[in-house]
């Protein structure tokens, strides 16, 4: 990356920084370390983490600050997507075994959105349970690593579902 473009990244990031609040900048903090939102929310100690993570994921501020993030980052690693396809090719004529190939097709297909995403619903009938369990208590119950979407109870059933790509295509 040239200095010019260098420099307006990091602008960019500053500016986008600057534009926030406190709870804000914690949120984004969380997310940028690979939080998921509802628990980036919450850690930034937002009283309604689930509609509120979703109010952030929408802020421009938000998104501007972690688009401008990630492209500094890839700017300081001087790595581009057509770097880590070549490498992913590579393993392809290298690999040995089945499985080595199919993992680095599998991680082609990832990083050209070959998948479509999955939705997996868990239903809950006793969320008290739930709202005493942390974080990370959760994430191991779900069993899944990835970005959640609450839904708020207070339909006609009182559960909560979850939504995340299928992990075995991951």
């Amino acid at each position: 990356m040239s200095l010019p473009e260098s420099l307006q990244a990091e602008q960019a990031v500053q500016l986008a920084w600057n534009e926030m609040d406190q709870r804000m900048q914690t949120y984004v903090e969380s997310r940028m370390r690979g939080m998921p939102p509802y628990p980036a929310a919450r850690m930034a100690g937002y009283q309604n983490p689930g509609s509120k993570s979703k109010e952030l994921e929408m802020d421009p501020r938000v998104t501007q600050y972690m688009r401008a993030q990630n492209i500094a980052k890839l700017h300081e690693q001087e790595i581009t997507r057509q770097d880590v396809l070549n490498g992913l090719m590579d393993a392809t004529r290298m690999a040995t075994t089945a499985t080595e190939l199919v993992t680095a097709w599998r991680e082609i297909a990832k990083i050209v959105g070959a998948y479509e995403p999955t939705k997996h619903e868990i239903t809950i009938s006793d969320t008290r349970q739930l709202q005493e369990m942390s974080d990370e208590q959760l994430q191991k119950l779900a069993a899944i690593d990835a970005d959640f979407e609450v839904i708020e109870p207070g339909g006609s059933d009182d559960s909560s579902r979850r939504e995340g790509p299928d992990p075995h295509t991951e």
